[in-house]
């Protein structure tokens, strides 16, 4: 507050009010002629009266966001009359540079996103508008910020952690209605947040008021609006593909005052309704000679068909969400406020069909996700120059499946999908492109009969505490504060029917002898489990197979705590120092309770380091530095599949000899337990153990240091109008430390720590060369990498007099390395820490290149028009370089016949060697990751119109119908492209270099040979086409 000549102005009162604020609020100025109101709540229409003993000003129509301190400065001219406001002079401006921080942060209003064509409601698509934001393929409510992948985010709603503690992603939704404002941080975050290698995302729910509010809305996207797909997405297709229904949804809020000044609400419903349809196109088994009536088609019943069609049968997919959102804010007095709120989902999805299902063994059944979330606040203005935030709340989340007794079966899965080797056709359709003796191994099951496969139940669960302070000492800002959190994860697994079936036809290259198939049988392993004997009775082939109905239950948690402290030095007017620290650290338990794995505070010590400085003082200028070291918290998948004692029993079914494995009549049988064990739990005849998995937990490095990255950056921002700023900012963020899972000895044991450290991998391990047997090559486990360089460059123009806005980013991105992220996007893999990324170190081949996660531009522009007459239009305009493409192909593992011996036989097939086979399809790197170039550029223009009235039926009512057009100009480019260069395929009677070798059983011996995927680089999924929105909104 500064008088007419510039000096300051202490002692001048002044006075907060507006719609969100309980009773008006009044400060003196100090010495330094500085006011503040803490802890004010964000909205808008505030007003601000100045009185001092030369004058006075006011200022209204004030907007204050949340997530920031927001300045207003005025100048006081003398009055005729002491204390009589006679000017407003605020110098606040539409458009304004926020010189107290280096946060990298976007804030949208409820109210903006509201009249922005969002293509999804949810608070955390938001995001998007956001640069260094896009979409890594895990939907819009998990996008990919500032080169990270998915599973790196931390999302808050009022204050409290909800990201999922499993793998890290956000499955919490927000009534729309509800929302006050959403705020992304794609880099530069305060120690205050943590717990994040990507970005912060939060949201803040509307409160109530002294007057009522409403808010009802009605949302309708109808399958008659949704464009047609081009000529060049239909594409022949052989699995499944799901195409948008009608959607609707139905929304209200409503909030108001309990007891004037002092006790409010808001109360936000929300329903959600899909009705999405599924199709399956049919799958092929080769069968060269005939035996099971080539071609096996997907049926419609248990005939078989042929024929290669896009006309496979269609399901109906139907999800219903009920969302309920809610707060109660009470001002105990001016200086506290006690405020809880909660949050509620309940999903149910129906009729879920796994696989290409045939239509008399469909499995039916209701998917159910139920979500609470309750917290409870009570902020304090201790002193004027001390502030208190004290937050406690939960977070429970749980999910299960309604399965009857009538698909309480195996589930019973052909291993012959329709993209695998034995299920290329040709383009006729109907001619083999691998006709010989090929059947397909470790594909996903492309035919499918029984139960759903999965039952049991997850729970997960988060408890909260956090304590946090500020205070106003002279030119310096301290915050400081600790927060504690513990999560758990409960599952309770097993599979219907007892066990899953892997089916196979396999293809016998004895002369004479008749084809056959092949059953594996997987069981669970856990405590309270049966013994498994051989036919005789007489020795324990596997323990602890869990048969009638017996489910495995596991109890995993872990605790984080955290303490950080941060001082904002204003050490002259133009230069702003913000230093800080956060200290983290982490204990995860396994499903057995034990500790598994521990990090303490000195071992996550992260330093926060920014400036700001405005070079001509007139708070038009900024330019800052910023650096910062951000820590991961270990997602529970860790806790559950590494850190658990649990495991896997697989028996294959009898041989090739038997007349019931070389019937093609029984290939439609879903088989029971009884099949396999007898009453006395002795296997059959015929049936052995193949695999007897897990039992003990994996090894941790005693050295092992946490994940973290490292952040970099540099920026300015200029105010050249009152209306019109501009931006550019440079980034680089690069990882310290990453924890993977990894094995010397080719799978057969593993060790969790960092690869690349501390000697692991320094050492390199000998692995055999593929093509030339007998010559061994040496790979190590290199450092992981992955370098994130971002430029960003930005324009915003406010609303003023005129009737436009307009914001503008541009941003050109390099994303390099040998490692991802939490997410595999390659293989598409969801196993946070322990991907088999780092398994083995012949996988470490061509690994460092171009990473998928980010494209290498990406322009928006983001719009608003006041038409007048109660019209105004806003658009959304993107355009971005496609990912980059690798070229993938299978691990086969070791050669047949002992490297040492160059007598040893050495099997083939059509010139190749014969291999073991063992990690499967797309686990290895062909070519240098990122070489083939990247996925078609894809822009796309979203468009959004509507027109508001004003109604007769109450004070400041008005509706609001609008129209949303998605995908306008309906692009329909491929966002994915087939990056399996070459496939894995199974050979049975392989010739060898000693004629005549046979091994036991009469059968030549059976491998893996690597064989061209003729769909290699062929689109996989489009953009999707030009939809329609339609909707109308009372406000009350």
């Amino acid at each position: 507050m500064t008088d007419a000549t510039g000096k300051l102005l202490p002692g001048a009162k002044v006075t907060l009010s507006g719609p969100n604020l309980q009773g008006a609020r009044t400060v003196v100025t100090g010495t330094d002629g500085v006011y503040r109101f803490p802890l004010t709540p964000a909205g808008s229409n505030y007003t601000i009266r100045v009185v001092a003993q030369d004058g006075g000003a006011e200022a209204t129509g004030l907007g204050l966001e949340p997530w920031k301190t927001n300045s207003r400065d005025f100048t006081i001219k003398g009055a005729a009359a002491a204390g009589t406001v006679v000017e407003v002079l605020a110098t606040a401006t539409a458009i304004s540079i926020d010189n107290t921080t280096t946060t990298d942060a976007k804030t949208y209003s409820g109210e903006t996103l509201q009249s922005v064509p969002l293509a999804s409601r949810d608070w955390s698509a938001a995001a998007f508008l956001a640069p260094s934001v896009v979409d890594g393929g895990r939907g819009t409510t998990n996008p990919n910020i500032s080169g990270a992948t998915a599973y790196e985010n931390n999302y808050i709603v009022d204050g409290l952690n909800v990201t999922d503690p499993f793998l890290g992603t956000n499955n919490t939704r927000v009534n729309a209605l509800a929302i006050e404002s959403v705020q992304i941080q794609t880099g530069g975050y305060e120690p205050e947040y943590g717990r994040a290698t990507g970005g912060v995302i939060s949201v803040v729910t509307k409160s109530g008021s002294n007057d009522f509010h409403a808010d009802a809305e009605f949302t309708f996207r109808p399958k008659s609006g949704i464009a047609k797909a081009s000529a060049q997405t239909k594409l022949p297709f052989s699995s499944a593909r799901t195409a948008a229904g009608d959607q609707s949804t139905t929304a209200f809020w409503l909030g108001g005052p309990i007891i004037k000044d002092a006790l409010w609400y808001s109360l936000g419903i929300a329903l959600n309704q899909s009705a999405n349809t599924t199709s399956y196109g049919q799958s092929y088994l080769l069968d060269p000679d005939q035996a099971f009536n080539n071609p096996l088609a997907r049926p419609s019943t248990s005939a078989e068909l042929g024929g290669l069609t896009n006309s496979g049968t269609s399901y109906d997919l139907k999800t219903n969400s009920l969302d309920l959102t809610g707060k109660i804010t009470y001002s105990i007095n001016s200086s506290n406020t006690l405020e809880f709120s909660f949050n509620r989902n309940r999903l149910t999805t129906d009729n879920n069909i796994l696989g290409l299902t045939a239509k008399e063994y469909e499995s039916t059944y209701k998917n159910h996700q139920d979500l609470d979330i309750y917290s409870l606040n009570w902020r304090s203005v201790i002193t004027p120059s001390w502030l208190v935030d004290v937050r406690a709340g939960t977070y429970n989340r749980k999910g299960f499946s309604d399965i009857t007794a009538q698909y309480n079966l195996p589930f019973v899965g052909v291993s012959s999908a329709p993209f695998s080797l034995s299920g290329q056709m040709q383009p006729d359709g109907a001619t083999p492109l691998f006709p010989g003796n090929i059947a397909t191994s470790r594909a996903n099951p492309g035919f499918s009969m029984g139960g759903n496969g999965g039952a049991g139940q997850n729970e997960l669960g988060r408890k909260q505490l956090s304590i946090k302070g500020t205070n106003f000492i002279g030119d310096h800002t301290i915050k400081y504060g600790a927060d504690y959190d513990e999560t758990r994860f409960k599952s309770t697994s097993g599979y219907t029917g007892d066990f899953t079936v892997t089916r196979t036809i396999r293809i016998n290259g004895l002369t004479g002898a008749p084809n056959y198939f092949g059953d594996t049988y997987r069981f669970r392993r856990g405590t309270g489990g049966v013994d498994i004997m051989n036919a005789a009775g007489t020795a324990v082939v596997a323990s602890n197979v869990l048969i009638n109905g017996s489910l495995l239950t596991l109890d995993s948690k872990s605790k984080n705590l955290a303490y950080f402290i941060q001082d904002s030095w204003q050490i002259h007017p133009r230069l702003l120092v913000i230093a800080g620290l956060r200290f983290d650290s982490q204990k995860l338990y396994g499903g057995d309770g034990q500790e598994y794995l521990t990090f303490k505070t000195k071992d996550m010590t992260a330093p926060r380091l920014g400036l700001t400085y405005d070079p001509w003082g007139d708070g038009k200028t900024k330019l800052l530095a910023s650096f910062g070291r951000f820590y991961e918290t270990v997602p529970m998948d860790l806790n559950q599949r590494a850190g658990s004692v649990e495991g896997f029993a697989t028996f294959t079914s009898p041989r090739s000899t038997t007349a019931f494995a070389q019937d093609p009549a029984n290939f439609y049988t879903v088989p029971s337990v009884n099949n396999i064990f007898d009453s006395n739990h002795h296997l059959q005849p015929g049936y052995a153990l193949s695999r007897n998995i897990g039992g003990s937990k994996t090894d941790i490095d005693p050295a092992i240091k946490p994940q973290s990255i490292e952040e970099i950056a540099f920026g300015v921002e200029r105010q050249v109008s009152p209306l019109v700023k501009v931006g550019a900012k440079w980034k680089y963020r690069y990882y310290k430390n990453v924890i993977e899972d990894f094995s010397f000895d080719f799978g057969s044991n593993y060790v969790i720590g960092n690869p690349g450290q501390r000697g692991k991998g320094l050492e390199p391990a000998r692995v055999q060369d593929y093509d030339f047997p007998g010559q061994d090559e040496y790979v190590s486990f290199p450092k992981p990498r992955r370098d994130y360089r971002e430029l960003v460059l930005s324009v915003d123009k406010a609303r003023g007099g005129d009737a436009w806005t307009l914001s503008a980013t541009l941003t050109f991105a390099i994303n390099e390395g040998n490692f991802a992220g939490l997410d595999s996007p390659l293989n598409g893999q969801s196993d946070p820490n322990i991907s088999s990324t780092y398994d083995l170190p012949v996988l470490m081949r061509n690994t460092y290149g171009i990473l998928p996660n980010s494209p290498r531009y990406n322009f928006q522009l983001n719009g608003s028009y006041d038409l007048g007459h109660g019209f105004s239009t806003s658009a959304r305009y993107s355009y971005r370089a496609g990912t980059a493409i690798s070229a993938l192909g299978p691990d086969l593992g070791a050669i047949y016949g002992p490297l040492s011996s160059p007598a040893s036989p050495y099997y083939t097939y059509e010139g190749q060697f014969l291999h073991e086979g063992n990690y499967g399809n797309n686990e290895a790197l062909l070519e240098p990751r990122g070489s083939r170039g990247t996925t078609p550029d894809v822009s796309r223009l979203d468009f959004h119109l509507e027109w508001v009235s004003a109604l007769p039926l109450a004070r400041k009512s008005k509706v609001t119908l609008f129209v949303d057009v998605f995908n306008v100009f309906n692009q329909q480019m491929a966002l994915t492209v087939n990056q399996a260069k070459e496939s894995q395929a199974q050979v049975v009677g392989a010739e060898s270099t000693i004629t005549g070798a046979i091994v036991p059983g009469g059968e030549t011996t059976t491998g893996y040979v690597s064989l061209p995927n003729p769909r290699f680089l062929q689109p996989t999924s489009f953009q999707a086409p030009r939809s329609l929105q339609l909707g109308a909104r009372f406000s009350f």
